[in-house]
């Protein structure tokens, strides 16, 4: 009778071995996917920065790679996604080529890539900094005639780092708000920030010190206003002749700031003009006073002359 049991013991053990041998190569066997748009990103720039260097982005960088498995790895593997990266450590100013790494999950190998290598430009590193401006998305579902106006910006300049090629490129540093969260009593929002181009489209590879900002967003008035322009730093023996191109300019505020407002002060710098050249206005703005400068032209044409 023992013997009988640790017979059908050991069938039992078989049997189970089996199944598992079975479910291993049957249920969950290797295969092979191909696996495409993996991004390619850049590792160990802090070291180029550190020599004053910075990598040419310019554009996204991805490959597609074909691997190998179990297939419930690698389909646990795609919904995670891959890292494709290339170590620029050791890069110089110039044209470089970079191995492409794929970070793999234990298990899953690589069969083939479309490309193992790949070229890239290595340019000096160049800062600059850029006012934070706010683009307003949408109708404000008011039926006033007010418009959505950002101020108390903080920051409101952000450095914008990166290769020098690619830092030219960028117009503006710009936030994206919905206009239907803006009413007429101020809210304090939150705001990611975005290199643009002149034509809107984002600057890809440049770092931004900071990448949010918060400011106050409310519902104004706007109204077409004077402007007094009083010149400054005339040179001895020079007076201005003429100043022209701004009468008047359009400011907005909330109805209280603006109730009594017909006129604004403005100074214009005319120390480096000989004869005549074109400069901008600095304003003094009452407290709760904006430019309004969607299409507003503050630059003036000043004319020299010898002092009579």
């Amino acid at each position: 009778m023992l013997e009988n049991k640790n017979v059908l013991k050991i069938i039992s053990l078989i049997i189970a071995i089996l199944l598992w041998v079975y479910v291993m190569g049957e249920v969950n066997p290797d295969t092979k996917e191909k696996i495409s748009d993996i991004e390619v990103t850049f590792v160990n720039t802090e070291t180029l920065a550190d020599e004053g260097l910075a990598v040419v982005h310019e554009q996204d960088l991805r490959v597609s790679a074909i691997v190998k498995g179990k297939r419930s790895v690698i389909n646990e593997m795609k919904k995670t996604g891959l890292t494709a990266t290339v170590d620029v450590a050791d890069a110089s100013e110039g044209k470089n080529r970079g191995k492409v790494e794929l970070e793999l999950p234990s298990g899953v190998t690589l069969d083939s890539i479309s490309d193992d290598t790949i070229s890239y430009r290595v340019e000096k590193s160049i800062e600059v900094k850029k006012t934070v401006e706010i683009d307003f998305v949408g109708d404000t579902g008011n039926d006033k005639d007010l418009v959505p106006w950002a101020y108390d910006m903080y920051p409101d300049t952000v450095t914008v780092t990166g290769a020098e090629s690619v830092v030219n490129e960028v117009d503006a540093v710009r936030g994206k708000i919905t206009s239907n969260v803006v009413s007429e009593s101020p809210k304090t929002v939150e705001v990611e920030l975005m290199a643009v181009k002149k034509d809107g489209t984002e600057v890809q590879g440049v770092v931004l010190n900071h990448s949010k900002a918060k400011t106050t967003v409310r519902l104004m008035e706007t109204r077409d206003v004077d402007v007094t322009i009083t010149p400054k730093n005339t040179e001895n023996g020079k007076e201005v002749d003429s100043i022209s191109g701004v009468d008047s300019v359009k400011v907005v505020g909330t109805s209280e700031a603006l109730a009594d407002l017909d006129s604004v002060s403005a100074t214009v710098d005319v120390s480096d003009i000989k004869s005549q050249g074109k400069k901008e206005l600095n304003f003094s703005l009452p407290t709760g006073v904006y430019l309004y400068n969607k299409g507003n032209s503050t630059e003036v044409t000043v004319k020299i002359k010898t002092a009579q």
